[in-house]
């Protein structure tokens, strides 16, 4: 009886894996969901069981940060471009527990858009990360200092200042600069942390299935 059990969890498991790998890429549209906060404990969760292939929002004055929750696939196959936006844009990857991992103030010359690429920089190990994007000189820190000593255009950075051996606590505020409105941010290699309910539901069922089996063969 063990073993029938232990193989039917082992298939239910696999057929949901299945379909929650083929399951459509979809665009996250902010404003659908209510508003994304700028901390790890306000970020926007980003759940779905497909790949998230963009994400479209809004940003505000104040601020000026928008934090996304959302799950990578590892293998250094994250990447996030923005390709549209109202204002000068920097982009910043963090860890579940709020570490700087890399980021980006402007990735060519003459182009006020930023990008995350994939490759040595991008994460190896898949699991729950924090994307966030900001008006210009709005830079992530906590008691130490900044988490990036300094983001020199056309270049992407490991998280160098201060405060990298320390989780992000707040944002820098600059009230020279100024920035908000409309964004676009393309994405590879990352997906909804929490499965949509049809996927949840398929769950479910075959665990019911599964109890009613035992409880014939008892």
């Amino acid at each position: 009886m063990r073993k029938i059990s232990l193989i039917l969890v082992v298939f239910l498991a696999a057929a949901v894996f299945a379909l929650v790998s083929e399951a459509n890429a979809f665009v996250w549209v902010e404003w659908q969901h209510g508003d994304a906060g700028s901390l790890l404990d306000t970020a926007q969760v980003i759940t779905g069981s497909g790949e998230v292939e963009a994400i479209q929002g809004r940003i505000r004055n104040y601020p000026g940060v928008d934090m996304y929750r959302l799950w990578l696939t590892g293998g250094e196959t994250f990447s996030a471009t923005v390709t549209s936006a109202d204002f000068d844009t920097q982009l910043f990857l963090f860890d579940e527990e709020g570490f700087g991992i890399y980021a980006n103030d402007n990735l060519a010359k003459g182009n006020l858009l930023s990008a995350l690429p994939s490759g040595d920089m991008s994460p190896e190990e898949a699991g729950t990360y924090y994307l966030a994007i900001s008006r210009y000189d709005r830079n992530p820190r906590n008691a130490d200092g900044k988490i990036f000593k300094n983001l020199p255009r056309y270049t992407v950075h490991y998280a160098d200042g201060p405060g990298a051996d320390s989780p992000l606590a707040s944002w820098s505020r600059d009230d020279d600069h100024y920035g908000s409105g409309g964004y676009y941010i393309s994405l590879s290699g990352a997906r909804g942390v929490i499965p949509e309910p049809a996927t949840l539901s398929l769950l479910g069922l075959g665990l019911l299935g599964m109890l009613g089996l035992r409880k014939k063969k008892s």
